[in-house]
């Protein structure tokens, strides 16, 4: 009979894919041609690092390099954040409507949008991705699949968020300046 930590990861694994294919299906249904693409290979390497972290920090959670303890209570912890990252990336990019696009592209009829969660975080949706591979990390109850899940994406969206943020300066100008100072880029009262 499988195991409750088995049966957990099963269903963190399975829920990670479900979201995969939501960001697959959301990436065509919002791709944008009537702009300037400035991704310069930025969506491919948040993409990769993603893809590959979740595969190594599931298969490291499985072999059990460090097993966390009171797994009990990190599991269901990590469901949540997991739960939760989802929907503040959902509603992230549900307030950026039409303007979402998985890669970084200045579209024609272009706008700054700064509200719901973009009053106070300039990248929500990357702040929700965080919370979800964290979330993923800490359920698979397993320290080294947290830093696996999460080191490798931070390092490409912050890669990301300097590309993301110099083509919105050069198209926004002085607006985004006055937008950058009065919120964080990330990280709630923090970065």
């Amino acid at each position: 009979m499988p195991s409750y930590d088995m049966i957990f990861r099963s269903l963190v694994i399975c829920l990670s894919l479900l979201w995969g294919f939501w960001e697959a299906r959301t990436g065509v249904r919002n791709r944008r041609t009537d702009g300037k693409d400035v991704d310069r290979g930025s969506y491919f390497w948040v993409y990769l690092s993603v893809s590959v972290s979740a595969a190594a920090a599931s298969v490291l959670s499985i072999i059990g390099i460090a097993p966390l303890t009171y797994h009990w209570i990190f599991a269901p912890v990590g469901l949540l954040l997991m739960i939760g990252g989802f929907l503040f990336r959902w509603n992230a990019m549900r307030v950026l409507d039409r303007h979402f696009t998985h890669r970084v592209t200045i579209v024609n009829d272009h706008q700054l949008i700064t509200a719901g969660p973009y009053r106070y975080l300039r990248h929500p949706a990357y702040f929700g991705q965080i919370l979800l591979m964290l979330g993923f990390g800490i359920a698979l109850t397993d320290a080294a699949s947290v830093a696996v899940a999460v080191i490798p994406m931070l390092i490409a969206l912050a890669v990301r968020i300097r590309i993301e943020e110099r083509a919105l300066l050069g198209h926004f100008g002085d607006a985004y300046a006055r937008y950058c100072e009065r919120t964080r880029r990330l990280i709630p009262l923090v970065w």
